[in-house]
């Protein structure tokens, strides 16, 4: 009475899904080490600017608490 016809399974989608996943991880870690020489590149250039400013900023201290910031006329000031 009712001839179905019987219908093969759909292929599953694994190898296309693991070859996407290769796809994306070499990418990625493409990416990554792009990203890493970069941030090294910045590191070694930077490095000296990073090591010299706590230098100046002691400097810079140092040189601000010796100058004599009290100027007023002697004769209207107490403190002199």
């Amino acid at each position: 009475m009712g001839y179905r016809r019987c219908m093969p399974p759909s292929p599953q989608p694994y190898p296309v899904l693991l070859i996407l996943a290769l796809i994306f991880l070499v990418l990625g870690l493409k990416w990554f080490f792009a990203f890493e020489e970069e941030v090294e590149s910045a590191e070694q250039s930077m490095g000296l600017v990073l090591l010299a400013t706590p230098v100046v900023l002691l400097l810079l201290v140092k040189w601000l608490s010796s100058v004599n910031t009290h100027r007023c006329c002697r004769s209207h000031c107490r403190h002199c």
